[in-house]
């Protein structure tokens, strides 16, 4: 009960700092308009709208899509009440809510509710929201697919309207709404097609004081956008990207005033493959890179992914090195200032393949590999940037052989010798078990962690220690508690006192 009590006590004082108000409405007449396409939001409305849609999936509920036409009438209401010096659903000037629809002459809906709050900060809002039933019911609505959110500064804290529309049909401009929350599509991937996917740059600042950021978005038609913003001191910051720049598929780089940390996370539905993935950013471009994973067989599509940063064009080299020796060389010419996508699925000599990556560039380029997959059953996708160098020593600490996961450490020799590889797994007991390979040149080897001798039902760690420089990296397969997807890193090249990792939920 003492959790309880305080839980108790810290809501009583929340409810002290923050006003709430509600409605809902339907529409005397029905017409048959559209919502439109993503609208770009302040940070405070992006961190809102973040916060709602992780709530949305995290009840099974898809994301809601920004309407461009409910910001304006979100914004425009949020400023009305801060000038005019009243805080409800009903204006002194505008009127209720379905004047404020009419009078801005949003048509084609079906169903509307509308969440005012007044509080001290965005975050402190929607504990609040949400602790209220009937404006948590309004967040969670399983009708609504659209919202408008407007935040404006007042002199007693933020004044924050949340404006929710059903629209029974959504137009080929309008934003996607996702049914979990990231990344591009790939760029062959037809842009009507039903695969949704949403992308969220997670950044973390470790530094006491505000780092000042910009993040340039490039795409596959060399168009980019720059978004900017604060970090706090010793926090993290979320950039909802659909949000904040649109859709379509991208690279990104993040620069700062201060040293940060970047990761990417997306979730998405990819030919009916549902699930999410997760890297880390890399410091610097570079003229080479290394995946040791990589399979184009039975339901697994697998796509490297190339960054120019440059202003000049990029010759890029790929070696695919498959698990028997050969090695297939495609070459491609990457603009400057653009991303590229490379479907090896669809190179000849990869059909059903393992296969392992070399790319080199006569410019520093940055490159990163996706693969999507139905893994028996295991529905899901993995990313991963690769390595800048083979090396003769890797460290992976994740590994599980127990319920449904499946296990793969998956090693890459690009030498043109035989490479003899001793590969440690340390279980949680302090026990290891050691394994004696040999991997052929310029070649991918296997292993099926979940098969070896004495690591079965175990969390296990793996260090890689070879003769000649190579390259590891970690795959798994799993289905934990009823969520089946798989994730994929590569490997640390050498243990640290220190780490950071700019992602983490526990909604």
């Amino acid at each position: 009960m003492t959790g309880l009590t305080r839980w108790q006590k810290g809501w009583k004082s929340l409810l002290a700092t923050v006003l709430l108000s509600l409605l809902v409405v339907q529409p005397a007449v029905f017409s048959g308009g559209a919502a439109r396409a993503a609208v770009d939001t302040s940070l405070e409305e992006a961190r809102m709208l973040e916060l709602v849609n992780q709530a949305r999936n995290g009840a099974g509920l898809p994301s809601l899509t920004v309407d461009p036409r409910l910001t304006d009438l979100a914004r425009r209401y949020s400023r009305e009440m801060v000038d005019y010096g009243f805080f409800g659903h009903e204006s002194p000037v505008s009127g209720g809510l379905q004047q404020r629809i009419s009078a801005s002459g949003i048509t084609g809906w079906s169903l509307a509710g509308e969440n005012l709050a007044k509080a001290p900060s965005t975050e402190t809002a929607f504990q609040a929201l949400m602790n209220s039933p009937s404006h948590r019911q309004n967040i969670l609505r399983p009708e609504f697919n659209c919202i408008g959110i407007g935040v404006v500064e007042g002199r007693d804290g933020l004044y924050i309207t949340q404006e929710f529309m059903r629209f029974d049909s959504m137009g080929a401009g309008a934003g996607v709404a996702a049914p979990a929350v990231s990344g591009s599509a790939p760029q062959k991937v037809p842009a009507a097609s039903v695969n949704t996917f949403d992308t969220y740059l997670l950044i973390m600042n470790p530094n006491p004081v505000s780092a000042r950021v910009e993040v340039v978005f490039q795409s596959e038609d060399g168009t980019s956008k720059t978004l900017t913003c604060e970090v706090g001191a010793s926090s993290r910051f979320t950039v909802p990207v659909r949000e904040a720049v649109g859709t379509g598929s991208f690279s990104a780089t993040v620069s700062s005033d201060l040293p940060v940390l970047a990761e990417r996370a997306m979730y998405f539905e990819y030919q009916g493959k549902a699930g999410g993935s997760d890297s880390i950013g890399t410091p610097r471009p570079s003229n080479t890179w290394f995946f040791a994973e990589g399979y184009t067989g039975e339901s697994f599509d697998t796509w490297v992914l190339l960054q120019n940063p440059n202003d000049a064009p990029a010759t890029v080299t790929l070696s695919f090195m498959r698990s028997d020796g050969a090695v297939i060389t495609r070459q491609v010419s990457v603009p400057g200032r653009r991303r590229h996508s490379v479907h090896l699925d669809e190179i000849p000599g990869l059909e059903s393949a393992e296969v392992s990556t070399q790319v080199s560039s006569d410019l520093p380029v940055v490159a990163e590999r996706a693969m999507y997959f139905d893994y028996h059953g295991r529905r899901g996708g993995h990313a991963s940037v690769g390595a800048t160098s083979a090396r003769e020593k890797w460290y992976l600490p994740e590994g599980y052989t127990g319920g449904k996961f499946d296990e793969y450490v998956l090693l890459l020799n690009p030498n043109v010798f035989p490479v003899s590889t001793k590969v440690t797994f340390m279980r949680p007991d302090g026990q290891r078990v050691e394994r004696l390979v040999t991997l052929a040149p310029n070649s991918r080897h296997t292993i099926h962690v979940d098969e070896v001798e004495g690591l079965q039902d175990s969390e296990v760690s793996t260090a890689v220690e070879a003769t000649l420089p190579v390259v590891a990296e970690l795959a798994q397969y799993f289905d934990f508690r009823g969520r089946s997807d798989g994730n994929n890193s590569i490997g640390a090249t050498e243990p640290s006192t220190t780490w950071y990792f700019a992602e983490g939920c526990v909604l």
